[in-house]
């Protein structure tokens, strides 16, 4: 049985006036209060409550945890179990029985730092690395999933007429995929129909799988995707094994460098992105490795070496990443078997490939290859982070392919380049390929086989570029690309370039894009296109113009954009120079808990258009059946019994009391959290926070216990049926502290769910050492109200 505080209208008003009354050297002055009141325990409670409790926003090695309360005692911060549990999963054992001993974190603690900015109410806390556990997130076993049907699903429906033939069609298109969860053996399908009434319902991409934690891997079977570092994806009727990244640690799992230094001395050494704060940990004198610096991109890290005599060093570490780069030590791997499938579901030949990569702390390694009948493929790649000079991929690829009576062998070699530049220039890719005539990947064999093609249109040479920079003058992003490509059949090389610049000035957004494309042998086609977009009015509205323009006309578009939390919508007026179509269109889109829907329609010159949707998601789980307007993969139903419209992760509960919230597909632990003050007043839960830990593509089942609350009110007298001062400090037996309001009057919060749950309360007057004990039999006798008053109860002493 748990009771919870609630305060007393007077003493709110006493912690809301108070700073007005007391000075800082001053004695608390209580005069303003009528009526009997014990001033020491008022000013007791007054100085817990404005002087030694702060509620801070807390960072736990740079990342945000949440806001807790604290309250202060000489160099210490008390910290509750709330905020216990946050570290719980964070730190090694010995750090964390000690923690949960003392209840309180010591700034003069060799073990951690801690830093607080009480201007900002926020709190800092660095644990040395030796205290916290690596790739905590393995230690959270996987939820256990649950039989479901889940359905995300897009219907939609469009109306469209020719003025001026008076011809017209109307369309019922239909997008879905549907999860079936049997046991740890769940089922995939796709649904898809151009038009419901006319063609039907297409069943497509139809595979089950199952997860093997115990290696990190899912094998699958039925119509699925093979997926290559270097080389081609294609889709295939068979089976396939394929290592989870995602199961791995986050460290793992993205890129992780390995950041070498030397320390003079027993130093800290901190990791530093522009003046962010990425890693802390302290070294021993020598030569020293930081690899837990996970997640990065493209950018320069400045790494500060502080020694033990107060002296500090400083080096930079440039870091780029290319596709293909694994964290040290880790490693990837795929297997396939089955027949090649095409567009059109249409099977092609048999085959068997598998890939593998490995990282090491220079390289990254991949080997890969495809075998089938007539055709053969082997390709070696290579990942290498070269630091100061940026990073490469490399990769060269061996065909054969027998058709035709011949035998066709061909090569592909390919580069690809990537350099973080300090000026802000950024080169995101250069990449460059070659191949052979007689090079085919798989896709291409089939489809010679399929076609009995004699020519093979393959690309020759393909050269492409992206270059982003931040400009110097309005510090906007710009980005240039570059793509050139030649097939063998076409000798004619085809050339695009193209600029994007965009950002921000007092509130209005403006981006220009300019695009040029011609072969050597025809007229080039350019292109140009600026938007403009102005807020006015309150937030989430906007007046905005495109104008685009080609080698076949232009277009003028003006318009209207608002937003808020439940729904949108937009009105435009455009002109198309080319056709001389004037279009007036509309759009409102509604959204909620359930379902998202839309309606749009334009009317032009010479047509009119109308359509509507709605899309969402539909589970049948643990007998229920709920509709969520998230298309999310990986869900959670949560059953909060009695709690109708109580929120949950930003979603309210369905009159059943139960949610379906959506939660990511990462493998991740996360959180699922109530807000507590959705609740109705007459209830309360055993805990609001659940973490969990789902399985990707699967409905998992959360049980918040819900009790119902029972207000009590009772009035203290002392041993000469007086009633207590205001502000007498109260313990119950459980260990709450309370302070009484006017009259001796004290409100209890008891959760139970039923009268059995009931047991006597027992209170205590600290200052006079007088004991009260309110009966089990009064809360019975009034169980069936929500507020309970138990009376007057006099002094017992000891």
């Amino acid at each position: 049985m748990r009771f919870h505080p609630v305060n007393t209208v007077g003493l709110s008003l006493i912690v809301c006036c108070a700073p007005a009354f007391a000075g800082e050297e001053d004695a608390f002055n209580t005069d303003f209060i009528k009526g009997h009141y014990d001033q020491n325990a008022v000013s007791e409670a007054l100085d817990k409550g404005l002087n030694q409790s702060a509620i801070y926003a807390v960072q736990i090695n740079g990342q945000s945890v949440g806001s807790f309360y604290f309250s202060r005692q000489d160099h210490h911060l008390i910290f509750t179990n709330e905020f216990l549990q946050v570290m719980t999963p964070l730190l090694k054992k010995d750090l964390l029985a000690k923690l949960q001993q003392d209840m309180f974190l010591d700034s003069e603690s060799e073990r951690y730092n801690l830093t607080e900015d009480t201007a900002q109410s926020s709190l800092s806390v660095w644990f040395n690395d030796s205290e916290v556990q690596r790739d905590a997130n393995d230690d959270m076993p996987l939820a256990q999933s649950i039989n479901a049907l889940l359905m995300n699903y897009n219907m939609s429906s469009s109306y469209y007429r020719n003025r001026q033939t008076g011809e017209s069609q109307t369309t019922l298109p239909f997008n879905s995929h549907v999860q079936l969860g049997m046991y740890d053996f769940p089922i995939d399908l796709d649904l898809s129909s151009p038009d419901v009434l006319k063609e039907g319902v297409n069943v497509d991409n139809l595979s089950v799988s199952h997860l093997l934690p115990s290696i990190k891997s899912e094998v699958s079977a039925g119509q699925t995707y093979s997926t290559s570092r270097y080389g081609e994806g294609f889709s295939f009727l068979g089976a396939q094994l394929n290592y989870v990244d995602e199961l791995l640690s986050r460290r793992e799992r993205l890129y992780t460098p390995s950041i070498t230094g030397f320390a003079n001395s027993n130093a800290t050494v901190e990791v530093y992105q522009d003046s962010r704060l990425l890693y802390t940990k302290t070294v021993a004198a020598g030569k020293f490795v930081i690899d837990e610096v996970q997640g990065l991109s493209n950018q320069t890290l400045r790494v500060v070496v502080k020694e033990a005599n107060g002296s500090e060093h400083t080096f930079y570490y440039e870091n780029t990443v290319v596709p293909g780069l694994l964290t040290p030590g880790t490693h990837s791997y795929q297997a396939n078997a089955g027949r090649y499938r095409f567009g059109n579901n249409e099977l092609g030949d048999a085959f068997a490939s598998g890939e593998y990569s490995y990282g090491f702390t220079h390289w990254t390694p991949t080997l890969s290859t495809i075998v089938s009948g007539d055709y053969k493929n082997l390709t070696l790649g290579a990942a290498l982070p070269l630091q100061k000079l940026g990073a490469v991929g490399l990769a060269v690829s061996n065909s054969s392919f027998k058709h035709n009576d011949k035998q066709d062998n061909g090569q592909s070699y390919s580069i690809s380049y990537a350099k973080y530049m300090t000026n802000g220039i950024n080169i995101q890719l250069a990449g460059y390929r070659y191949s052979t005539r007689d090079y085919y990947t798989f896709s291409e064999a089939m489809e010679a086989k399929r076609h009995n093609d004699q020519e093979h249109d393959s690309v020759r040479n393909r050269f492409t570029a992206t270059v982003m920079a931040q400009e110097p003058i309005f510090d906007n992003q710009i980005s240039l690309n570059f793509l050139r490509d030649q097939y063998w059949v076409n000798q004619s090389a085809r050339n695009t370039y193209s600029v994007n610049y965009g950002g921000y000035a007092r509130g209005v957004s403006y981006n220009v894009s300019l695009s040029k494309s011609y072969t050597d042998d025809r007229k080039p086609d350019t292109s140009l296109a600026l938007s403009i977009d102005i807020p006015f009015g309150s937030s989430g509205k906007s007046a905005y113009t495109r104008y685009n323009q080609d080698s076949s006309g232009n277009s003028t578009e003006v318009g209207l954009n608002s937003y808020d939390v439940n729904s949108s919508y937009n009105v435009a007026a455009s002109h198309d120079s080319y056709s001389h179509e004037n279009t007036v269109s509309g759009s409102y889109s509604r959204y909620n808990d359930r379902y998202n829907s839309q309606v749009s329609s334009s009317i032009g010159t010479s047509s009119v258009y109308v359509s509507g949707s709605l899309s969402g998601s539909v589970a049948v789980a643990d007998g229920h059946f709920m509709t969520s307007s998230s298309q999310s993969a990986t869900m959670a139903l949560v059953k909060m019994e009695g709690a109708e419209g109580a929120m949950v992760n930003g979603i309210h509960t369905q009159d059943n009391g139960y949610a379906l919230v959506p939660l990511n597909d990462s493998y991740e632990g996360q959180d699922v959290s109530v807000d507590t003050s959705s609740l109705q007043n007459n209830m309360m839960l055993d805990r609001s926070l659940i973490k969990v830990r789902p399985k990707r593509g699967s409905v998992v089942k959360m049980d918040f216990a819900t009790k119902k609350v029972k207000y009590v009110r009772v009035v203290l007298l002392d041993a000469m049926k007086t009633p207590l001062g205001f502000g007498s400090l109260i313990k119950s037996d459980d260990g709450q502290e309370y302070y009484l309001g006017n009259g001796g009057s004290l409100l209890l919060q008891i959760a139970v769910n039923s009268k059995n749950d009931i047991k006597p309360v027992v209170l205590n007057n600290v200052a006079t050492g007088c004991n009260y004990t309110i009966s089990a039999g009064v809360l019975k006798k009034q169980f069936a109200e929500d507020f309970i008053n138990a009376g007057e109860l006099t002094c017992v002493n000891k």
